[in-house]
This record gives C-alpha cells, structure tokens and sequence, in this order.
C-alpha cells in the first residue's frame, strides 16, 4: 500500500510520509557529483501543521526561494547538516561519502526519530530497521525535500567560502561542478586543496601540470627499469639456473666474449632488478596514487 502512495505523488506532500511512524525524518543530499568542496547531507523533521510554503526539490528552485524556505525551515523545523569532506570522498569514494554525510545529519538532529526516509535506493549502513529509500524522493516527500533545500543552501554557502580563498575557478556561481570554465582553471592553475583527487578530470589536471622535464626522467626511469628486469630475465634462462642459485660467469662470458663483458652484464641485470624493486616499493608509499599511475602505466 505504502508503494502504491509513493508510485502516485506528483508533488512532494506528506501522503507518503502518512504510512510510517513518526516523528519522521526526511534525508538528502548535494554535491556529490561536483569536481571540488565536501558532499552534504540535510535531516529535516517537519511540523505537519507549521511549516513553511513552497517546498520543493531545491533543483526546482531558485536561489532566492531556497534562502527563503531554508530561513524559514530554521524557525520551524528540526535540522541536521551532514558533511563528508574532500579527503573522506577521496579515501572512501562519492558514493559511501554520500552515505557518510547522511549518517552525520540523522546524527546531528540530537534525537533519534521514529521512521527516517532517504532520497536514491539505497541506506546508509545503520542499524536502525525503521528507515526506507524513495527514488525520486525529493519529488515525493516534503520532509526530504525541505532536506534537499537544507542540504543545497549549505553546501552552496560553503563553496562560496571557498571562493573567498580560490577566487579564480569560479565557485561563487558554479559551486564546484566541472564547467567548461572551471575547468579550463584546473588546467592553467591546477589542483586546490578542495579539489577531488579522485575524480578523472582533476587527476587529468594533476598530471597535466608536470612539466615536460619531469616527464622526460619519468620516462627515460620506467625504461631503463624496465630494460634491466627484461636482460636479467635473459641472462638468468641463458644461464640455465635457478634465480637462487650464483650466476656461472664461465656461460656467460662465452655469451658475452669475455669475463670483464659477462661482469657488467652480470651486475647491471642485478643492480637494475633491485633498483626496479626499490624504486616502485618507494612509489607506493610516498608518490601520489595518480601521478604514480602516469608512471608504472596503472
């Protein structure tokens, strides 16, 4: 019965939210698919009888309407903000910060309500049982709705902070998504603390920031690494032994015409499978994971 409400709303109103226990708590978010700033999370509880015209999916709305309702929602309404910041999304991926953020602003109500629903098709990974998923929620439920505006003005406030400090990418009106104008800034200016270092386009601009210097040592590095691996690889089946077992010089100066030949040859294949081992054991512990990919090809 509860499904067949929610597949008839049109508007967002309070019919879905009718079917569960209350007080019930309406949850979304915004930001998640930005190139820069944290992903926020609003917890919004309404009063059925006081609260605040014009609610809608904060999308629909214009900037002013949305400062108003929100003005109005503080007044009236139980909330609570969530953020994931830029690292989280980074470390745990959009996705699980997005439900990160969510937890965070169910949290941040300071009570714990009776039912909760979330905007998208999935729960966060809580223990509460008395929590559904709505697609489209923000268009059907109210109180998630009044969360969307919640979450939309915050999160819009916050990059426009940011602008304060970054002022050259555009923030204050396209708070942090990839426009063609934000993105030619990662490319002429690079990669800011509040950029996403996981998303493509800003390991793009990361990478694209090297200079044509460092990429020529990248790799003249990776080729002369790989060059050894490749001989002492050779040397070790020409020589019919094992990798444990000494290298007989005898087969290999026949090989090489010569002792003091089959000794170069001999120490540059060992010299350049340690340093291969070395060098990439250092990479994944004190190179960025992105430019570590421009390097070893992965």
């Amino acid at each position: 019965m509860a499904n067949r409400a929610i597949d008839a709303v049109k508007r967002p109103c309070f019919k879905i939210e009718s079917a569960f226990a209350q007080p019930l708590a309406g949850v979304d978010e915004a930001g998640c698919a930005p190139l820069a700033g944290p992903v926020v999370a609003g917890a919004v509880v309404l009063d059925r009888d006081h609260f605040p015209r014009g609610i809608d999916d904060s999308k629909k709305l214009d900037l002013e309407t949305r400062e108003a309702i929100f003005g109005r929602l503080q007044k009236v309404a139980r909330i609570g903000v969530g953020i994931a910041s830029v690292e989280e999304i980074d470390t745990l991926n959009i996705y699980w910060a997005r439900m990160l953020a969510m937890q965070r602003a169910v949290a941040a109500l300071g009570f714990e309500p009776a039912f909760v629903l979330v905007d998208g098709n999935r729960l966060p990974r809580w223990e509460r049982t008395q929590a559904k998923a709505i697609v489209a929620g923000d268009t059907k439920c109210r109180s998630i709705a009044a969360a969307s505006i919640v979450a939309k003005v915050t999160r819009d406030r916050i990059m426009c902070a940011l602008h304060e400090e970054f002022p050259d990418y555009g923030w204050i009106t396209n708070m942090g998504y990839g426009t063609r104008a934000h993105c030619a800034a990662l490319t002429a200016l690079g990669v800011t603390p509040h950029h996403r270092r996981s998303f493509a386009p800003v390991r793009a601009a990361l990478a694209g920031r090297l200079s044509h210097a460092d990429l020529s040592v990248y790799n003249a590095v990776q080729k002369l690494l790989y060059l050894g691996v490749i001989l002492c690889a050779i040397v070790i089946v020409l020589s019919g032994i094992s990798i444990w077992k000494p290298i007989q010089l005898r087969e290999l100066s026949l090989l090489f015409g010569g002792y003091d030949a089959a000794r170069f040859v001999h120490f540059f294949a060992m010299a350049a499978i340690v340093g291969f081992i070395v060098i990439h054991v250092l990479m994944a512990f004190l190179v960025p994971k992105s430019l570590r990919a421009m390097i070893i090809g992965r």
